[in-house]
């Protein structure tokens, strides 16, 4: 079963038999607009079928971008462009991905928009969710490394922001595939509520987390880095526990 929280802070689905069900929510009017103006910037006969994807498939957050997937065969994968037109016109990021029909692995969290052919599923069991790998914590690790580089240095422009929102998104939704709620998510709100019903000890970090990613660009935080460097800091306690799950119970005297 798909639910939908009342103030409309994402999406999470219940694990049912061992598949994961959702329901193709209507557009809403803001998203349409930007699906709309995004098609008139393709050449549609050289595309199969185009996708959007997040939570403004659902919903109207006012902090989100808005995600494209284009399948086309003849397209190149470049989006700069259609990148800028976007933030120009909606003053918004636009996370879009071009790539043949056989690439195309994202159906359950799409929602078509334009094409014959839906690629899209509405159904996946659970055993398609993938793992987190050691070349996700790889670069997991990359990433925190490198933002701390730039913090250090006192760097902080639109590139390590669009990166520390990059950051936030991969730590928190690899620490909830580690819960056991029986729900499946990718929206960072949920992801950060059942993290912190299964791991308590966590909260308060994952909670740091989810206010930077939806305020990254502050004035008060471009001023004051650490309000960025602390919180960056002590999310390593959530990449030592990803590299190992059962060490989970030594952080709570160091987190209470």
């Amino acid at each position: 079963m798909y639910h939908m929280s009342m103030n409309s802070k994402g999406t999470y689905y219940n694990i049912e038999q061992g598949h994961i069900t959702r329901v193709i929510e209507p557009i809403p009017k803001f998203s349409q607009e930007i699906i709309d103006y995004f098609l008139g910037l393709l050449p549609l006969n050289s595309v199969h079928s185009v996708y959007i994807k997040g939570s403004r498939a659902y919903s109207e957050p006012a902090d989100s971008d808005v995600d494209f997937t284009v399948v086309s065969d003849e397209l190149p994968e470049e989006t700069h462009l259609l990148e800028q037109l976007i933030y120009k016109k909606f003053n918004i990021e636009l996370d879009c991905i071009i790539g043949p029909k056989e690439s195309f692995d994202e159906g359950f969290f799409t929602t078509c928009v334009y094409g014959d052919e839906d690629l899209s599923v509405t159904t996946i069991p659970i055993t398609d969710i993938p793992p987190v790998s050691q070349s996700n914590l790889d670069s997991l690790i990359n990433l925190h490394e490198w933002l701390e580089k730039c913090l250090k240095n006192k760097v902080y422009d639109a590139l390590i922001q669009k990166n520390f929102k990059l950051y936030i998104k991969r730590c928190l939704r690899y620490t909830f595939l580690q819960t056991n709620q029986n729900v499946y998510t990718r929206d960072l709100y949920w992801c950060q509520k059942f993290i912190a019903k299964e791991f308590p000890q966590f909260a308060k970090i994952t909670k740091q987390l989810v206010d930077i990613y939806l305020t990254v660009d502050h004035p008060l935080l471009i001023e004051n880095q650490s309000l960025l460097s602390i919180p960056l800091q002590d999310s390593k306690i959530l990449i030592q526990f990803l590299k190992d799950p059962k060490s989970v119970t030594d952080y709570t005297v160091a987190l209470d």
